[in-house]
């Protein structure tokens, strides 16, 4: 039997793309992706110009805030006294002069004279006790007196134990003080000088979390913002004590939004740079209280003899929450001029 021919195997086509040689051209990225990585680019080149620029600036404004608050904080004012009263034995003085002079002077009348800053009145005998005072020859400390008066003269003057004194001096009125640089009127108070009632007083009234914020109380923005929004009207703020502060030195009343970045900015700052103790002191002596015809009324030593008439050290509770009743308004809570709103906001400030 004949065998048949055999049939050729039938070639397989291959499968598409088997076989074929491997290409080494590189696939091209789409024009989306290539305008992502140059808007990337650019957009980090920005950011890094940006930072670097903000840098700049925050080391500018670092500088100004250090240099300026430093040679106001530092700075002293130059005093102007008047010539002081001196008491001796046969000098030529009434007791009703010497009560007006001590008057002048802040002192105030008591039924016995035991404090600083005060005098009594018995028969022709005079009784007060002198406030400490650092006169050009010497330091003098307080001194209890007795005077004697007799026909419009001092006829004797004891230290109010019986011990006789050849002479004595009040203290000489202050009768102006200024800054050299600035040509502003100002009695700066240090922190021993400064009554711990006030600072506590203002912690309580102006600023809460004054031991603890960056500079800046969140909470008190918002709170604030939602009362304003609610309202319809600006009726709260939530400027902290070292905003107060950073407006009194370096800005001005402009009300704007790049105006108050910038007091932020100011008040982070400050508060990076000094102490609390040293912030609180600054605003002791800064904030302004008022205006005595052409002459603005800084810091509450001023704002005091202002006021009152005698050294802060002599400030009851209830004068002290006056003075800080004033700060919300100088204007608005003049005690001179409105003396019944200026008594409301003590009384609330009492109340705190």
């Amino acid at each position: 039997m004949a065998q048949g021919k055999r049939q050729p195997a039938r070639r397989k086509r291959p499968a598409s793309g088997k076989g074929k040689r491997p290409s080494t051209r590189r696939k091209q990225p789409s024009r989306l992706w290539r305008a992502f990585l140059f808007c990337l680019r650019w957009g980090f080149a920005a950011g890094s110009a940006g930072i670097v620029a903000v840098a700049g600036y925050l080391f500018f404004l670092d500088r100004q805030i250090t240099s300026t608050f430093e040679g106001r904080r530092w700075s002293l004012p130059a005093r102007i006294y008047a010539a002081p009263v001196e008491l001796y034995p046969g000098a030529g003085l009434s007791q009703r002069d010497a009560v007006a002079e001590l008057t002048r002077l802040g002192y105030r009348e008591v039924e016995f004279a035991n404090a600083p800053g005060s005098w009594s009145a018995r028969g022709n005998t005079l009784r007060a006790v002198l406030r400490p005072f650092r006169f050009g020859d010497g330091e003098r400390g307080e001194l209890p007196l007795a005077i004697e008066f007799d026909e419009g003269r001092v006829v004797r003057i004891d230290d109010g134990t019986g011990g006789k004194l050849p002479i004595a001096r009040l203290e000489p009125p202050q009768v102006g003080s200024f800054f050299p640089s600035h040509g502003e009127d100002r009695l700066i108070l240090s922190p021993e000088e400064t009554p711990p009632l006030l600072p506590a007083t203002l912690k309580a009234v102006e600023d809460r979390t004054f031991d603890s914020h960056p500079g800046f109380d969140l909470k008190g923005i918002l709170r604030a913002a939602w009362v304003n929004l609610s309202t319809g009207e600006l009726s709260q703020g939530a400027s902290t004590l070292t905003q107060q502060l950073v407006r009194s030195y370096y800005l001005t009343n402009e009300r704007s939004f790049a105006r108050k970045l910038k007091e932020l900015a100011f008040a982070v700052l400050l508060e990076a740079r000094f102490t609390k103790a040293d912030l609180m002191n600054s605003y002791v002596n800064e904030i302004h209280l008022g205006q005595d015809g052409a002459r603005a009324v800084h810091g509450f030593g001023l704002g005091s003899q202002f006021y009152f008439n005698k050294p802060i050290a002599e400030l009851g509770a209830h004068e002290i929450a006056l003075l800080v009743a004033v700060i919300r308004g100088p204007s608005y809570y003049d005690p001179f001029r409105h003396p019944e709103r200026a008594k409301r906001r003590r009384d609330r400030i009492l109340g705190t």
